[in-house]
């Protein structure tokens, strides 16, 4: 059970999927932390201790899954729930 708001971290460089989640994800249910580089939010995590992250199928420098098989691996986040967006979630 998530303690008082709940943390959530997308990492995504698409400015329009930050302006989505900024709209998406208020105060003061939530709190939301963005990064565009995947390295950034890796630095920040434990500090911010998420609920939830959000990542791009495709980041600079880092894929997803390499992304969630290394946050499972390190142990530190073991209630964390991760989503992944498709490649291009708004080009509909």
């Amino acid at each position: 059970m998530p303690r008082g708001n709940v943390r959530v971290v997308v990492v995504d460089h698409d400015a329009r999927v930050k302006r989505l989640f900024e709209k998406a994800i208020t105060p003061p249910e939530f709190e939301l932390r963005i990064f565009e580089e995947p390295v950034a939010a890796v630095a920040e995590l434990q500090a911010i201790d998420p609920d939830a992250l959000v990542c791009a199928e495709r980041m600079p420098g880092m894929r997803a899954v390499d992304l969630v098989r290394g946050l499972r691996a390190c142990g530190h986040f073991p209630d964390l729930s991760y989503f992944v967006l498709a490649s291009d979630p708004l080009s509909r």
